[in-house]
Order: C-alpha cells, then structure tokens, then sequence
C-alpha cells in the first residue's frame, strides 16, 4: 500500500507497547568499509539476549588513489567500489543480503534467511518489478520491541517489514515512497495512545535507491 495516500498504516498486533531498541549491528561480510558498525544499543539486547544483524555479501574491490577517501598526512588515498560483472550486478550467486539472529546466550544463529527482494533492483540499474526474494544489499539496521517484533526497512527494495524476533517470519511490510537506508524508531503517542514506527526514506546513492525527501510513521491498530 502506497504511504503516500495515507497518514496512517495498522501493523501486526503485539502483545505489549512496552518498546525499547536493543543492540543493533550491520556488518559486511567482505570487512570492507560498513565492517562491524554498531548502530544502537540498549540495556534490552542484555536483557533479551539476542543480536540482530543485516549483513550485504558483494564483493569489493580497493585500489589507491589520489583523490577520494583521503588519508591525513599522507598524499594517498582508498577507494572502495563493488566488484560487479559488466550488467552491474554482483560477481557472486545470491543471496546478496541476509538478515540473521543470534542468541547471545547460547552462542549459535536463531535463524538467517535472504533480506529483501529484486522488485527494485536489476540488471544495468533498472528496476524489473520483480518482487524475487534472493537477498539484496541494505544500508540500516532494525529496532526490535520488547514484545518481540523487530522492524527493519535498509534493504534496495523500498519496504520497511516486521520480523517475528524468534522464528524470523514475515509478518507485514509496509512500501515506502523512496529508499529506506535508515534506522527506524518507534514511540507512543501521548495524543492518542497509539504506537507508531517511523523511518526516514531518502534514498541512497550507492545502493541505487530512489531518492527522496520523506519521513514515513506507520500506526499500529486501534484497539476496540
């Protein structure tokens, strides 16, 4: 459903609206220049027990230059492009994303499953419209509640979706008007009473996402 003909949009029921992030991580598997970087972190990952990670699988390649990245006191630079075949796609098969929980506790994934689809993405940079589930690149990462849901858009298809924090099922996913390479938060309204989950969509360059210029606020139901 397009968010651009409505204020509000119900997500999936929870059990509680007591709300707090947990330690949050995106890692790239190639150790490249979005290695291992924390993202947020609250008293409530220790308490729960569980880490959440978007990891993006491409390849990079890196050569020095004279111009970006430039390194003080030295007259050098680095560089960092995706290595991709000559259709501008990654030189590996999928998936090219995942998304992974981790049990802090016990020391093993959860679950890990592919993270987001090709509806937005394809060959040569243009967009197919396909909505296959291989596992893109993403720039974000997730918030999780206290109530077990954890909410993430970052992935190159424009969506932010809940994610069932101990089996990773799929339970909604709301469309964004433009790139949602961005950490969501969630608060309640003293106004209303009502949970909303917000993210920022203004796309990203590097990803190849539609820009734009949007905050976007889903509403959880209103109880009866």
């Amino acid at each position: 459903m397009d968010t651009g003909k409505q204020q509000e949009q119900p997500l999936p029921k929870s059990p509680g609206t007591d709300v707090r992030p947990v330690i949050l991580v995106l890692v790239d598997e190639t150790a490249g220049s979005l290695a291992s970087l924390l993202l947020a972190a609250d008293i409530a990952a220790a308490q729960q027990g569980r880490l959440h990670v978007a990891h993006v699988s491409p390849p990079r390649m890196w050569w020095g230059a004279m111009a970006a990245m430039p390194q003080v006191g030295t007259p050098y630079a680095a560089q960092a492009v995706p290595f991709l075949s000559p259709l501008k796609i990654p030189c590996i098969a999928p998936p090219w994303g995942r998304i992974t929980a981790i049990d802090l506790k016990q020391r093993r994934v959860v679950w890990q499953k592919p993270f987001g689809t090709s509806r937005d993405t394809g060959p040569l940079g243009l967009r197919t419209g396909l909505p296959l589930p291989i596992g893109v690149p993403s720039a974000g990462g997730p918030i999780t509640t206290a109530s077990g849901i954890t909410f993430i858009a970052a992935a190159q298809d424009r969506y932010l979706r809940a994610f069932d924090t101990k089996t990773g099922a799929e339970l909604w996913r709301g469309r964004l008007p433009a790139g949602g390479q961005a950490t969501p938060m969630t608060y309640l309204s003293a106004a209303s009473g009502r949970q909303f989950v917000v993210v920022a969509a203004g796309g990203h360059a590097g990803l190849n996402t539609a820009p734009g210029d949007y905050v976007v606020a889903f509403a959880l139901p209103r109880r009866r």
